[in-house]
């Protein structure tokens, strides 16, 4: 049968809406027994409570050393981005269509910021 099921037929296998992925069963057990919530670290790069540890060279004498530094801007924001990802996920596009495909209306629609002008 080409195409998939048909329209109505009871599921009768695959995954259950909502499951965990199964490709690291141990990952979850792992980071609750070590009391690990990545979210929560995510959490503390953005706020910068997070240090890390940097190689810095003396311009003038060309010694490295090692330096805790909190997170530069750039990882921080990575942090934001991948916390929204998981906050809000990303939608789906689609496209409206009048019957059988048609282009619908095109409708005016008035946007006022502050009070409505008379």
């Amino acid at each position: 049968m080409a195409g998939g099921r048909q329209k109505g037929t009871i599921k009768t296998g695959g995954r259950v809406k909502g499951s965990r992925n199964k490709a690291n069963p141990g990952a979850h057990a792992t980071l609750a027994k070590v009391g690990l919530d990545p979210f929560n670290e995510a959490i503390k790069v953005y706020q910068g409570k997070v240090k890390f540890e940097t190689v810095i060279t003396d311009p003038k004498t060309g010694k490295r050393k090692v330096a805790m530094l909190p997170a530069s801007e750039q990882t921080r924001f990575r942090a934001l981005v991948e916390l929204i990802k998981r906050q809000y996920p990303e939608l789906k596009s689609m496209e409206f269509t009048g019957p059988e495909g048609s282009e619908l209306p095109a409708v005016p629609i008035c946007v006022y910021f502050g009070p409505k002008p008379e």
